[in-house]
């Protein structure tokens, strides 16, 4: 696999790798157990590269993925699919704020209905991973969320 030339797609991993940290630490919080596989992506404007998925699980069970999408995504700078066992959200990464309602500062965010969306903070990770695979963030005998 040739090294990645395009600038957009070289950000996007960039941005994913910074993701994956705070996956880490929030797995840290909440002892949960990850591993990586390989992935490549093909995409029309960058051609083909390589890039990790993240498997996160609790117990020995699967809880969730974090699925790189690309960085050539319409009114986005990049998407990763959080998919769990029930359901799945749209992170997306946003350098500007197109025209999203919630729009902060550059990072990560979920992608709402509509035209609004959420800036991803350990709050929001906790309630996306209720819905996606019912995990209930708890840290010794207190419940976050």
């Amino acid at each position: 696999m040739v090294e990645v030339e395009d600038k957009k797609v070289k950000s996007f991993l960039e941005k994913v790798g910074e993701l994956y940290a705070f996956v880490e630490e929030f797995c840290k919080e909440y002892d949960l157990k990850y591993r990586y596989s390989e992935l490549e992506i093909y995409e029309e404007f960058a051609g083909r590269y390589k890039v990790k998925e993240l498997y996160v699980y609790k117990d020995g069970d699967f809880l969730f993925k974090l699925k790189p999408i690309g960085a050539y995504i319409i009114a986005a700078d990049g998407r990763v699919d959080l998919i769990g066992k029930f359901d799945e959200k749209r992170l997306i990464l946003l350098a500007e704020p197109y025209f999203y309602d919630g729009f902060k500062d550059k990072g990560w965010y979920v992608s709402l209905r509509g035209d609004r969306v959420r800036f991803l903070d350990e709050k929001l990770m906790c309630q996306l991973l209720e819905e996606v695979s019912e995990f209930r963030c708890v840290r010794g005998n207190k419940t976050e969320v």
